[in-house]
C-alpha cells in the first residue's frame, strides 16, 4: 500500500493528457466498470485485478468523494490470485485417483477423467482457501497530472500501466530526465542531451 500508511519508495509518472479529456464523471463511471471484482472458487479465472479504495481494500462499489480528493484522484490497484501449492494439490488428486480406482477395481483411469477430477479437486480447496491479495496505492496530481505509484516493483507497474490505459484513455510514462525536460519546457538542444542521459555515481566507496 503506502499512501496512507507503510512503505515510502514510490514511482513517479507524467500523465498524457488530463482528467478535463476524459471528463470527471466519466472517469468515475470507467473506475466503477473496472472496479474490483473477488475470484469466486467455482469460476474459471484464475486472477482479478481492479481498482479499490485506498482506505478499504474490501469496498464493493467506488465513493466519489473518496476517490476526488483536494485535486487528487486516489485509488489502489488489487490483484487477487489462487495460489493453491502444486504439491498439495498433486497430493490430494493422486488421493481421489486411488479411491476412485479401488471404488470401481479398475487399474486406471482416462485422461478426461483425470482432468475433470483435477478440477473438482482444485474447486474444493479453493472453497476452503483465500485467495493471495497484493494492493498497491496510486494517488494523480490532477492539476500537474503527476502522478504515484506506491511501488517499484516492475510486475506491479506493468499491472499498474495497463489498467490505467484501459480505465481512463490515457496513458501514464515513468518518469526520466528526458519526459521531465519535456514538462519543464527547456529548449530542443537541453532535452535532446536528457535523451541520452545516464545514472552516474558521484560517491566512489574507499578502501
Amino acid at each position: 500500500m503506502g499512501v496512507i500508511s507503510g512503505s515510502v519508495s514510490y514511482t513517479t509518472y507524467h500523465v498524457q493528457g488530463s482528467i478535463e479529456t476524459v471528463g470527471v464523471d466519466a472517469a468515475f463511471e470507467a473506475v466503477t466498470k473496472y472496479w474490483f471484482r473477488p475470484l469466486l472458487p467455482d469460476a474459471e479465472e484464475e486472477t482479478s485485478v481492479g481498482w479499490c479504495d485506498v482506505d478499504d481494500l474490501l469496498a464493493e462499489a467506488p465513493n466519489f468523494s473518496g476517490i476526488f480528493r483536494d485535486g487528487y484522484l486516489c485509488l489502489s490497484i488489487r490483484a487477487d490470485k489462487w495460489a493453491i501449492p502444486a504439491t498439495l494439490l498433486k497430493a490430494h488428486v493422486a488421493r481421489r485417483e486411488r479411491a476412485l480406482l479401488t471404488e470401481q477395481s479398475r487399474a486406471k483411469l482416462f485422461r478426461s477423467e483425470k482432468d475433470s477430477l483435477r478440477a473438482e479437486v482444485l474447486r474444493e480447496l479453493r472453497h476452503r482457501a483465500l485467495a493471495s491479495a497484493s494492493v498497491v496505492d496510486m494517488v494523480w496530481n490532477l492539476e500537474d497530472n503527476r502522478l504515484r505509484l506506491w511501488s517499484q516493483s516492475s510486475r506491479a507497474n506493468e499491472r499498474f500501466a495497463e489498467l490505467f490505459t484501459k480505465t481512463f484513455d490515457l496513458r501514464a510514462i515513468p518518469d526520466t530526465p528526458y519526459v521531465a525536460a519535456l514538462q519543464c519546457g527547456l529548449e530542443e538542444s537541453v532535452v535532446g542531451m536528457m535523451a541520452d542521459a545516464q545514472p552516474a555515481r558521484f560517491l566512489t566507496q574507499q578502501g
